[in-house]
């Protein structure tokens, strides 16, 4: 169970999905992260004590509006991630795992601590969401597009 959260700038338009989630039935969790320096995507997958990471090979730069059918004879507009499950290329194991998200390194631009979940780096106040809906490249205010929990 979790929350992912889709954002696109307005502005540079950097396009991004951060969030995490646990699956139980395999005693893992899965957390997303974008980096602030150069906005590269990068998934980090903790089971049974092994931390992998991977990452996109870039930062997603458009996020297209399609129009889909609802599976009824109606259409509706929704976004699609320009990347497939294919695009999430392995970068190694992270030593700490998920709750050591700030020391893992941006594997496109190489910037240390510079990885913005939701929930990393933490909020002073250490009961908010640290995310405040800012773009991390351009700092154009960036509303959120969708908040999906995962089941």
């Amino acid at each position: 169970m979790g929350v992912m959260r889709g954002y696109l700038c307005d502005r540079c338009p950097l396009a991004f999905e951060i969030g995490g989630y646990h699956f139980w039935s395999l005693d893992g969790q899965c957390e997303q992260a974008v980096c602030r320096s150069c906005g590269t995507m990068h998934r980090l997958t903790e089971q049974h004590g092994t931390c992998q990471v991977a990452a996109l090979a870039g930062p997603v730069r458009s996020l297209p509006l399609v129009t889909k059918s609802n599976g009824f004879g109606g259409e509706y507009q929704d976004y699609e991630w320009p990347f497939t499950e294919a695009d999430w290329q392995p970068v190694g194991q992270h030593p700490g795992g998920i709750k050591a998200l700030g020391q893992l390194a941006c594997s496109r631009c190489g910037a240390a601590g510079q990885m913005q979940s939701l929930e990393w780096p933490p909020h002073p106040d250490g009961f908010w969401v640290s995310f405040r809906d800012v773009c991390p490249l351009c700092g154009w205010p960036m509303p959120f597009l969708y908040d999906s929990t995962v089941n």
